[in-house]
């Protein structure tokens, strides 16, 4: 039966699990389950990198175990391969004493500060290698008793719980990792990408969104919502996300909804689209529509590296051809690129040559359909 202390530990381990900046207070928490210990915890980083958490321990001495002594610690290699995962065990049980006791790390480090090794207990976390090993471990300071059966009793009952709140982490991390890659990708496309909620709230906004929405000429993002250049555009384009919120719900609509977004500048307008994301999520919070903006006026021109690597064009044969692909005739092309026109003829049977084609509509539409214009986010031209 856990006490209201224990609960409270065990609570806070849990919101640890979503919180990072909770793990430190979990620790100092932890202390009072021994009394007259120190507790580490040490938890899975990226890159093979760990978090290394202490309890009451000078900040100086911190610093100078992550620097140097960890690197010296005996323990370390034991705990990534000998030591007994999701159970309590002694130290002495994966290094010897005499081991410890020889070691820079004790000598220099563990030792002036009180701590006694033939008392530390520790926990082992699961993981998915060596390089990943994780445990929480409670060291005696001098003058404090040995831990006894009533005290490894009471510890038992919380450690469990701060054990699935740690693959709760990993599971919480591997999730935000796949929505920060999800959230790069949106980055990369083009069109104005907005995800929005079931409240009518931007949960995301990618960098193409966000150059359109700077312009301030008829499409903005606010706290509440999307909003176009005047209140009746406003709220046809909100009814028609209130609609994909319906859809994403399982109500009836149609697929896509579209409408044009006018411009106070005069400027050609903004073309929308919105269409529900149906993916069974019951939060409110997520994402359920998604709406695409885009400026016919934007050339998107893909980096030349990449028509380069594509079909092994010269870097003036890759200029042309974006000319091109933007609509311009050969002599708006050459005039632009500062070229005569005979030369960006013969030019332009080398590209036809090398891309497969024989007129600039199949150029065009080449450049438009396949991968060249996919990850320039939006680019436009100068």
């Amino acid at each position: 039966m856990l006490s209201e202390e224990d609960l409270a530990v065990a609570d806070l381990a849990y919101e640890a699990a979503f919180d990072p900046s909770l793990w430190p207070q979990l620790v100092n928490r932890m202390r009072t389950l021994l009394e007259g210990s120190q507790v580490g915890l040490i938890l899975p980083g990226p890159e093979d990198e760990h978090d290394r958490f202490f309890s009451t321990l000078d900040p100086d001495w911190v610093r100078r175990y992550i620097e140097h002594y960890e690197s010296v610690d005996p323990h370390i290699l034991p705990h990534m391969t000998k030591a007994p995962l999701r159970r309590f065990y002694f130290l002495r049980e994966i290094v010897a004493c005499d081991v410890v006791l020889a070691s820079e790390f004790w000598n220099d480090w563990a030792r002036p500060q009180g701590l006694r090794h033939d008392a530390a207990i520790a926990w082992g976390f699961e993981h998915a290698s060596p390089r990943e090993f994780s445990g929480l471990s409670f060291w005696r300071e001098h003058g404090a008793r040995v831990s006894d059966a009533e005290d490894l009793a009471r510890v038992a009952r919380v450690v469990p719980h701060v054990d699935r709140a740690v693959r709760l982490r990993r599971r919480v991390g591997a999730l935000r990792a796949e929505r920060d890659a999800l959230e790069a990708v949106l980055d990369e496309i083009p069109a104005a990408t907005l995800l929005v909620d079931s409240h009518g709230r931007v949960r995301h906004a990618n960098r193409a969104a966000l150059r359109l929405a700077a312009k301030e000429d008829g499409f903005r993002l606010t706290r509440l919502g999307v909003e176009a250049a005047t209140d009746e555009e406003t709220r046809e384009l909100q009814r028609a996300v209130a609609d994909g919120i319906s859809g994403a719900s399982g109500k009836a609509f149609s697929r896509h909804e579209v409408l044009r977004l006018r411009r106070p500048s005069g400027a050609e307008p903004f073309e929308a689209l919105v269409t529900p994301i149906i993916v069974g999520s019951q939060d409110p919070d997520a994402a359920s529509t998604a709406v695409f903006v885009s400026d016919p006026a934007t050339e998107l021109r893909p980096p030349v590296q990449v028509l380069r690597k594509l079909w092994r064009l010269s870097r003036a044969e890759a200029a042309l051809a974006l000319e091109i692909g933007c609509g311009r005739t050969i002599c708006e092309a050459a005039e632009r690129l500062g070229i005569r026109e005979s030369t960006a003829r013969s030019t332009l049977k080398s590209v036809f040559a090398k891309m497969g084609v024989s007129r600039q509509a199949e150029l065009v539409r080449r450049l438009a359909q396949g991968v060249a214009g996919i990850g320039n986010g939006g680019n436009e031209s100068a």
